[in-house]
């Protein structure tokens, strides 16, 4: 069984391609990260590295301001599930 990871940032980068009006496909080619890996972020079924994080932004052509949220989402995420992992 997948574990999932208790994180937000898949649910962020699926409401930006979202409301962009992408499809995973799309975004995929736009981003050159394929499709699959999309689809595991965006069901928190996987962590993205801050590489994938802003090639899926820029793909989408967010603002700096978005980028930079993005980001820093990534980041109090891995810094969570590293927390959660030492305490296990």
């Amino acid at each position: 069984m997948k574990r999932k990871i208790n994180i937000s940032i898949g649910e962020k980068i699926k409401s930006y391609r979202e409301s962009k009006e992408f499809t995973q496909d799309q975004l995929s080619y736009e981003s050159g990260v394929g499709q699959k890996t999309i689809s595991y972020i965006e069901n928190n079924e996987r962590l993205p590295g801050l590489d994938t994080v802003y090639k899926l932004a820029l793909a989408m052509k967010l603002d700096t301001l978005e980028i930079c949220t993005l980001l820093v989402s990534c980041l109090l995420s891995f810094l969570e599930n590293l927390r959660t992992l030492r305490h296990k």
